[in-house]
């Protein structure tokens, strides 16, 4: 039994649906059950849909708890407590501290009565938070295809250029109209090195959204997702990157980051490359090993947060250091 946003049988009506109905076939066997009265009728009604939602097992219980005696209060009371120790609820200290207190009244009526309020308590506990659960879950499926759409539109803004270089540099052997076009394509080489270090960037971006979704998914709760997974913000996150990336290539073309793990941007270019394809050997264009660098700076620029702010901050520093250098 499964209902559109409910829970299924299999996984949660096996426990609470089998458990209400053990309930009230001991409770409507009870000489002093009124089983004509409109409280029976609607727990009937109840009982006899078909796909129950996690909404109807609750119903169906807060119905019951009124028609149970105190014997049966206690009974599916520590039931019910047993699954709050399972689940860790927070107010599970109160949730005792109800029982006991209402254990301790003298007269009957008022201690069936305060066992009642207990048991309502804790029922309602247990509904929210069973409901806490399924909001999370339906935020973190929206939020696992929210990335995979976002995902798939960004991998095509990365891979459209080198699918054409490629394209291109395996034609450029056979037609002179294809060298051309490739020519064309790489004659300028700061314009496709600034939108490979964008591009890159964005994918470092959208990188870390995807590792950081990947290690909390079993724990994201409805306002995690909607502080860090709504498009809007995934948009500032990736904004950030392709920011944080293109500041990285004029640190770097600008001389700033030197050294051999930093690319040397007047280098960085596409060079033939022999291929075996299908049993022919393809020439094709690939990217040096300086362009190769540009490419990994540029995705931990758009990856770390924290990366370019120090790496500004380094940069300020050495060059408030050279500037007093020159004032002694």
């Amino acid at each position: 039994m499964t209902s559109g946003r409910g829970i299924s049988a299999l996984r949660l009506g096996e426990y609470y649906i089998a458990s209400i109905e053990t309930l009230w076939s001991v409770v409507k066997a009870h000489p002093h059950t009124d089983t004509n009265s409109p409280l029976v009728a609607d727990i009937e009604k109840l009982l006899a849909k078909r796909d129950k939602t996690w909404s109807d097992v609750y119903a169906l219980e807060r119905l019951i708890v009124p028609l149970m005696s105190e014997l049966d209060i206690t009974a599916f009371f520590q039931r019910r407590l047993a699954r709050a120790k399972t689940l860790d609820l927070p107010a599970l200290g109160a949730h005792e501290a109800n029982w006991e207190a209402a254990k301790a009244e003298k007269e009957t009526d008022e201690r069936l009565h305060a066992k009642q309020s207990a048991y309502f308590v804790l029922l309602d506990d247990l509904n929210w938070f069973h409901t806490a659960q399924r909001l999370d879950r339906s935020q973190r499926d929206a939020a696992a295809q929210r990335l995979w759409r976002v995902g798939l539109f960004v991998l095509a803004l990365v891979a459209l250029p080198w699918l054409m270089v490629g394209g291109l540099g395996m034609m450029a052997s056979s037609s002179p109209e294809a060298k051309a076009a490739l020519d064309a394509a790489l004659s300028h080489p700061p314009w496709f090195g600034f939108y490979t270090a964008l591009s890159f960037g964005l994918l470092g971006a959208l990188f870390s959204r995807l590792a950081s979704f990947q290690s909390n998914v079993a724990t994201l709760t409805y306002a995690d997702i909607g502080q860090t997974f709504k498009l809007r913000y995934l948009m500032v996150r990736f904004g950030f990157g392709m920011v944080g990336a293109g500041i990285l290539y004029f640190l770097m073309a600008g001389g700033f980051l030197t050294g051999s793990l930093f690319p040397d941007l007047k280098t960085a270019k596409f060079v033939d490359s022999t291929v075996p394809l299908w049993g022919t050997d393809w020439t094709t264009a690939v990217p040096n090993a300086e362009f190769a660098k540009l490419v990994v700076w540029s995705f931990l620029g758009g990856f770390s947060e924290r990366f370019v702010s120090s790496t500004l901050e380094t940069s300020l520093g050495t060059a408030r250091a050279a500037e007093n250098k020159q004032d002694d």
